[in-house]
Parts: C-alpha cells; structure tokens; sequence
C-alpha cells in the first residue's frame, strides 16, 4: 500500500528550540500568529512563553488552549473562530498529537469554507490550510 506525509515546510527540534519560534514564524512570513494548545501547557506558562517569544520577534499571537484529549469539532470550530476573529495568517502547535491535530485541521478550515465533515476522506481539501 502506498501513503504520502506531507508535512509543515519546516520542523525544528532540539533544546531551546523554543526561544526560535518568533524567527522560525517571521521566516515563514507569519504577523498574527494562533498557538493551539491544551489547558496544561498554558497553566505552566509554556503558552506565555511561547507567546514572549512571537512578541520579542514583532508578531502578533493570541492562544487557543481549549484542546483536550480525543478533540471533537466544537475544539477546532472555536479554534478556527478565534483565528478568523484575530485575523491570523499562521499556526502554531504547542503539545502533543490532540493540539497538533487541532492545529492542523483548523488550518484547512482556515482556508477552505465548509465543516470539518465536509474535509474527511481522502484528496477532500480543495486547497491547503494556512501555515
């Protein structure tokens, strides 16, 4: 059986990577950014880090930290909300797999009108999400 990943145009891993986050999203063009995260993240104050980072780089960034675990459509549609309310042009990812799945599917329907629903099977997005 054959399968294709695509995945974001860059990944940065490593210690301290963090402090790179407001250069890595200025690189990629982002000015108002939305952090998806969870609840746990922005109690330890990783959220406001990440966010001191984007503000010390000159962007704009908001949080969305309403991601559980197993999230549902509700969780992306206010998600997808509060990018469209802040006029974000990026994403970023803070946590494990349920933000990283957040992030991603509220990136395509960022770009693409229409329901989570409308988006599931294969090759059923029009174009791609936001970065």
């Amino acid at each position: 059986m054959y399968y294709e990943l695509d995945i974001t145009p860059r990944v940065v891993v490593g210690p301290d990577t963090r402090t790179k986050v407001g250069e890595e999203a200025r690189k990629l063009g982002f000015t108002r950014v939305l952090v998806v995260s969870d609840p746990f993240h922005e109690q330890a104050g990783r959220a406001d880090e990440i966010m001191h980072f984007l503000n010390a780089a000159g962007l704009e960034a908001s949080v969305y930290a309403g991601v559980t675990a197993e999230p549902d459509t509700e969780m992306v549609n206010r998600g997808t909300e509060q990018f469209k309310e802040n006029n974000c042009d990026g994403i970023i990812a803070l946590g494990g797999g349920s933000p990283i799945d957040t992030a991603k599917t509220i990136s395509v329907l960022a770009a693409n009108d229409g329901t989570v629903r409308q988006y599931m099977g294969t090759d059923a997005v029009p174009e791609p999400g936001v970065g």
